[in-house]
């Protein structure tokens, strides 16, 4: 149908062009030496030719045959009335096409739900964060839409929650404070960001809802889990270092701040690198700076640094590196004082 349409439209542009060329000529007094009907068709049929050489996507075929096929799908999608038989039969992204192209002409909560779904599982949160927040525009203030765009957002984050999907999961929560996907969602989500102080109040929210099913020992499990990471975290929380150099130690280079377990080597639990204005220089090491999961509360770790007044060296060219010196003090309130030595001279 579509070629038949290309090419009928070809001809009739033919054809105006060439009446056009004539009655112009006429105005002017012009004869035309040529045959120009011919020629206009040579040049309407060599532009339709250029088009299905280079212009016809590779594809055009194959997504005709799509809505040809799955639009029937597509429109009881919209509907709200999918037939099941009909869902087994239709390729995903053949679905994604068709409906996307559907729900243009006719959108509607439901067909936004469904593309979002497809989306998600075709492994692509970003698109499928545009059909979820079309979904809610239409759904008048439906939980399961918001519920899927929070989840959306979470998959486009890499599993962590941000601003937007931690609102719309507490609003969920503020109006159906037992819901156990907006919970789940929450409590998983949390932890993958390391807020253990949003996802411990989830999982137990969720070990009281099903204290008697088969899902206890494993929530059982992610609640000693979250309160575990949460005290650690509370116990680790802004590490205060102090860092002094030498006598000829020249600011303006890069500092690069770490913790170890006594003996340990390679990668630092925790490190940060910051530019050295000034000695002696205070840093603090915050949840964000860990590499490794934290240790348990009350664990003996030594703090070291590293400094480099040439940054074109970079830290691995570092000449002055610190005694290590073991952290002190309460929860909350850990600290160490670190001496860069002096630089040996011609270095």
């Amino acid at each position: 149908m579509l070629y038949w349409l290309i090419g009928c439209t070809s001809l009739v542009a033919a054809l105006l062009l060439w009446l056009l060329w004539r009655n112009e000529a006429k105005r002017h007094g012009v004869a035309l030496k040529i045959p120009a009907m011919p020629v206009v068709l040579l040049v309407a049929a060599l532009a339709t030719s250029l088009y299905f050489m280079r212009g016809l996507h590779p594809d055009t075929n194959r997504w005709l045959a799509d809505w040809s096929e799955h639009r029937q799908f597509a429109l009881q999608v919209v509907a709200g009335e999918p037939s099941p038989e009909l869902a087994a039969n239709v390729p995903l992204q053949s679905l994604a096409r068709v409906l996307q192209r559907q729900l243009h002409l006719t959108p509607s909560a439901h067909g936004w739900y469904v593309l979002a779904l497809v989306y998600s599982e075709m492994g692509a949160p970003q698109v499928a964060v545009t059909a979820a927040r079309s979904a809610v525009e239409l759904a008048e203030g439906a939980l399961e839409p918001q519920l899927l765009l929070a989840r959306s957002l979470i998959e486009q984050n890499a599993g962590k929650l941000d601003a937007e999907s931690s609102q719309i999961l507490e609003s969920i929560l503020e109006q159906q404070p037992n819901h156990d996907g907006a919970l789940t969602l929450l409590a998983s989500a949390a932890m993958q960001s390391q807020d253990y102080a949003k996802a411990l109040p989830a999982w137990q929210a969720l070990l009281s809802r099903h204290n008697q099913s088969e899902a206890k020992p494993l929530l059982e499990k992610m609640v000693a889990d979250a309160e575990s990471k949460l005290q650690s975290q509370r116990y680790y929380q802004g590490i205060s270092i102090t860092v002094e150099g030498a006598a000829n130690t020249p600011a303006g280079g890069t500092l690069f701040v770490f913790l170890r377990r006594p003996g340990d080597s390679g990668q630092p639990l925790a490190a940060l690198r910051v530019l050295a204005d000034r000695f002696p220089m205070t840093v603090s090491l915050e949840a964000e700076n860990w590499l490794q999961e934290m240790p348990a509360p009350g664990t003996e770790l030594l703090a070291g640094a590293r400094y480099s007044a040439d940054n074109n060296r970079g830290i691995e060219g570092a000449l002055q590196n610190s005694e290590p010196v073991t952290l002190t003090g309460k929860a909350g309130q850990l600290a160490a004082k670190l001496s860069l030595p002096a630089v040996a001279v011609g270095q």
